[in-house]
């Protein structure tokens, strides 16, 4: 029988009869005869002195499940499977907990089934998320925490099938050690970070698929909706206002998953944390990104310096494929603006040094 997940809403019930292997007409009949729950409640009214007897007699006041040896054989195997589940689960925890580690089966089997039945959909394996970041997200969840993982850490399922990069050390005697590394996301473009938060997503809805108490009403916790309408539209407002750049879309989805951690730390369920930290980094998100400037433009009249001292601090800069020499001072120390220059752009209103093209001629005059 499969480990059963105490942390789950029924305390793992429903992993307990599915690993008992009760039929469902069997249970439903129970349950509504007693209204039972949880597991706890399964267990603890059973008197635990004769619990075969007491468990017999709950049995028989159903009356589908009454004088059925197989039913009352396969209650009495769940039984045995909740009570010891319950009692590894008051044991003291270790200190350390692995949140990448594969969740319990009946958790898996019980969360596919929840998925099933909400929304019916499958993903392409490049937006499938990993298990090891299912567990993780839903680990999360459950303790009412979040930690904003590195996009090149969000793996899917068809990035865990590659083959692993490796090392290997030789050792003395002709021996190697092979160690193998950390799979990464490669980002090299906006529409490979908007893939990766697709599947960061998924991964969201996938382990957020259950109701919590909130303001006196039942809410899901992360909805999939919601969860796309973010990355969809962190991908248009990067077209709109950050003009494609991969930086700025970076910083801000940093930014926002931050604040969504904050509100899902104070309390607030998953959906409600991330429309909270939209509506905070309004303006992060409308803000344009600097671009690069396309050419080098002229120098202001009144900043042209008389000449440029040939050989001095010379360094070579390129430009749309050409070799330039450059120079950083003009005769008398003074000093040229090379974020002028690059393309970077002077933000600094009060710079001093010369505003003018620092391209050395071959015959040491300006450009």
């Amino acid at each position: 029988m499969s480990r059963i997940d105490v942390r789950q809403d029924d305390k793992g019930l429903a992993a307990c009869f599915l690993g008992a292997s009760l039929k469902t007409e069997w249970t439903d009949a129970y349950l509504r005869v007693h209204h039972v729950t949880t597991l706890d409640d399964f267990i603890y009214m059973v008197k635990a002195s004769d619990w075969e007897q007491s468990l017999g007699d709950l049995l028989s006041q159903v009356p589908e499940l009454k004088d059925n040896r197989i039913v009352e054989a396969r209650f009495k195997s769940a039984f045995e499977a909740g009570q010891q589940a319950l009692k590894q689960a008051v044991q003291t925890a270790p200190k350390t907990e692995d949140l990448d580690e594969a969740l319990p089966d009946s958790t898996v089997q019980q969360l596919n089934s929840d998925w099933t039945r909400r929304y019916n959909l499958t993903f392409d394996s490049v937006l499938e998320p990993s298990e090891q970041l299912r567990a993780r997200i839903y680990r999360e969840f459950k303790k009412g925490t979040m930690t904003v993982v590195d996009m090149k850490k969000v793996r899917s399922v068809l990035t865990m099938a590659q083959p692993k990069p490796s090392d290997s050390i030789a050792l003395p005697g002709g021996l190697q050690l092979q160690l193998e590394k950390e799979v990464s996301v490669s980002l090299r473009s906006v529409t490979d970070y908007y893939f990766a938060m697709r599947a960061l997503a998924h991964a969201w809805a996938w382990a957020g698929n259950y109701l919590v108490q909130a303001d006196k009403q039942n809410v899901l916790f992360m909805d999939l909706s919601c969860a796309l309408h973010y990355c969809d539209r962190a991908l248009k407002d990067t077209m709109e206002f950050g003009g494609g750049s991969l930086a700025w879309l970076q910083r801000n989805d940093a930014l926002t998953r931050g604040k969504m951690a904050t509100y899902i730390r104070r309390g607030q369920p998953g959906q409600w944390a991330l429309d909270s930290a939209l509506r905070e980094t309004h303006l992060e998100w409308r803000s344009p990104a600097i671009q690069p400037l396309a050419e080098l433009p002229e120098s202001k009249p009144g900043k042209r310096p008389a000449d440029v001292q040939p050989g001095l601090n010379d360094r070579k800069r390129q430009v749309k494929g050409d070799s330039f020499r450059t120079v950083s001072q003009v005769k008398g120390g003074q000093k040229i603006c090379k974020p002028w220059n690059d393309g970077r752009g002077c933000s600094d209103k009060a710079c001093q040094a010369l505003h003018c093209c620092d391209v050395r001629m071959d015959e040491g005059a300006r450009a």
